[in-house]
């Protein structure tokens, strides 16, 4: 998502990421495809013993919120929508994940 929010800069000093390689859609396909692989690992750990209960009711929310928030990415990708998730994924939903395997792991 970084890099699409840095795109229209991308574009002028020409540098090459993902966006401007494969397009912003494809980007965020991709995006949104790492993302829930990212969650289905979070329920493995969970799933093999590793955590608590109280990481998995933490995990749902992470993964509601970010799946939600990965469905509108993927849909509408855009450099404002972009700039706006990657305060959501890499504050809140990060804090999230961060705050369930601190407590599941008690």
């Amino acid at each position: 998502m970084i890099d699409i929010r840095d795109f229209p800069q991308d574009k002028e000093t020409r540098v090459m990421t993902l966006p401007e390689c494969y397009g912003v859609k494809r980007t965020a396909r991709f995006s949104g495809i790492c993302l829930f692989i990212s969650y289905a690992l979070s329920l493995g750990a969970y799933f093999i013993g590793e955590f608590t209960s109280l990481h998995l009711y933490l995990d749902m929310t992470f993964i509601t919120v970010d799946t939600i928030c990965a469905y509108l990415f993927m849909t509408r990708p855009s450099p404002e929508l972009a700039y706006k998730l990657t305060l959501v994924f890499m504050m809140g939903t990060g804090a999230l994940i961060c705050l369930a395997m601190i407590l599941g792991s008690i």
